[in-house]
């Protein structure tokens, strides 16, 4: 049986990683809140990052499901 590798793995970099890394950008400033409570820029940075996030995230379902009602229309 015959796994397409490639195809996954450019799925993975172009959907998974970036928000893992964006993910782990939010816990780190979230940890420097923690740390430097007094320096509220951070809070700023957060709320910016956060908002493309997780608009980010709803745009992403919203094109997966008009990709899947695309397809449907193909049988």
């Amino acid at each position: 049986m015959y796994f397409n590798t490639k195809g996954r793995f450019e799925m993975l970099m172009k959907t998974i990683f970036p928000r893992l890394l964006m993910l782990l950008f939010i816990g780190v400033v979230i940890y420097d809140i923690y740390l430097y409570p007094e320096q509220k820029l951070f809070y700023g940075v957060l709320a910016f990052f956060s908002f493309f996030f997780i608009g980010d995230i709803i745009l992403t379902l919203f094109y997966n499901r008009l990709g899947d009602e695309k397809s449907e229309g193909e049988f």
